[in-house]
């Protein structure tokens, strides 16, 4: 998938917020969320189809946790397996990493 194809389909992903059209995000890692996830399916050849099926099944698997930490989720499953176990849960509890302050904790 190339880089405008990842970014055209995570900006038409239907469960994303919307206002006017626009995707809305609520703070700021909830944005560094959505890049990370456009970054990382055009950077392992994914489709984002890949990390839609991933979203489902986290939204599904916990439907009462907040979209945004489903996402965030959701993109820890597509990197462990797109680079083999690297981030080895990297974001623990939904955590963004570099979000101090902001990540889904801090509402």
């Amino acid at each position: 998938m190339s880089p405008v194809e990842a970014r055209d389909a995570a900006f038409a992903e239907p469960t994303l917020p919307r206002a006017n059209g626009a995707p809305v995000f609520d703070a700021p890692w909830q944005a560094r969320a959505h890049a990370m996830a456009v970054l990382v399916v055009e950077r392992t050849g994914r489709t984002w189809d890949d990390f839609r099926a991933r979203l489902i099944g986290a939204v599904t698997e916990s439907p009462d946790r907040p979209y945004w930490e489903s996402w965030v989720a959701a993109l820890d499953d597509l990197v462990d397996e797109s680079v083999g176990g690297l981030s080895g849960g990297a974001v623990p509890g939904g955590a963004v990493p570099g979000a101090a302050g902001d990540g889904p904790g801090a509402r």
